[in-house]
């Protein structure tokens, strides 16, 4: 019998303090969420960087065994890229146009649309 009175003095939790974890639970789940977004864009972007890298060098080597391309579907055709490159992490067409019209020192324009998939923002990544 002395079993049974044990198990009738443990208290439970009351519905205040359930409440209170919850809160808590949802404070520093929306806190980490909104920092993991942030470093999802930044790796986008970063990623995008280095595709734009990668096909500039194949656009160069396509140059020096050929003449610039006008488009870069003669770079593909060339098997010096992969159709999937030449699509950003945003799921936009990367923008390719030469001669140059960016007001850079580059020979030609190769740009992604950014986060924001509108082409002339600042939020566009192009080379260098």
């Amino acid at each position: 019998m002395k079993g049974i009175n044990r198990i009738s003095n443990v208290r439970g939790m009351t519905l205040l303090e359930i409440m209170v974890v919850i809160a808590i639970i949802g404070i520093l789940s929306s806190a980490i969420g909104v920092s993991v977004v942030t470093y999802m864009e930044k790796a986008k972007v970063d990623a995008a960087k280095a595709q734009l890298r990668q096909v500039a060098n194949a656009v160069e080597l396509y140059a020096v065994e050929n003449d610039w391309p006008t488009d870069l579907r003669e770079v593909l055709d060339a098997k010096m890229v992969k159709e999937k490159q030449l699509v950003d992490p945003w799921k936009q067409d990367l923008l390719y146009s030469y001669p140059a019209s960016r007001g850079n020192d580059n020979r030609y324009d190769l740009c992604s649309k950014g986060p924001d998939k509108v082409d002339g923002n600042d939020d566009d990544v192009c080379n260098d």
